[in-house]
This record gives C-alpha cells, structure tokens and sequence, in this order.
C-alpha cells in the first residue's frame, strides 16, 4: 500500500512527480490523474514515461530539439550473463 493509496490524491490534487515516483508511489490505475505533463519530455525515455500515460486522461509533452537527449549513466541495470 502506498500513501496515495490513502486518500492524498483526493486531497491534494496537483503532484509533481518524476515519472519513476509516479510508478513507485501512484496505483496504475488508468485515468487517475486529468493531465499529465512532460516537461524537458527529451530527457524521458518511453519506457519511463509509458506507465505515466497510462494514469492520465490527458497528456501534454513540452520540449525542443535544443535539449539534450536522456543522460543513462546513472541507471543500475541487472545483466545477466
């Protein structure tokens, strides 16, 4: 169970959240939030962001061709040989 769980999206309706603590902390539950946006949207790779469409009724995806494209270096990854 999750604290969104507990009624806060009732209560708080406006979240700004990465799209990796909307899938750690909201249910994936379609529709549960009116819009979602994605603002620097290069930086997001469609995978993250996937589970974050899902949720919205709306979306809207902001950003240019002058941004820089999503930085990995940080990210764990379980390779398995």
């Amino acid at each position: 169970m999750t604290f969104a769980d507990d009624g806060l999206v009732d209560i708080l309706p406006v979240w700004l959240a990465s799209p990796e603590m909307v899938s750690a902390i909201f249910p994936l539950v379609e529709d549960l939030f009116d819009p979602v946006i994605f603002d620097e949207a290069s930086q997001l790779t469609v995978e993250v962001g996937i589970p974050s469409v899902f949720r919205a009724k709306q979306i809207v995806v902001a950003g240019d061709e002058k941004q820089l494209p999503p930085f990995n270096m940080f990210i764990v990854r379980d390779i398995k040989n």
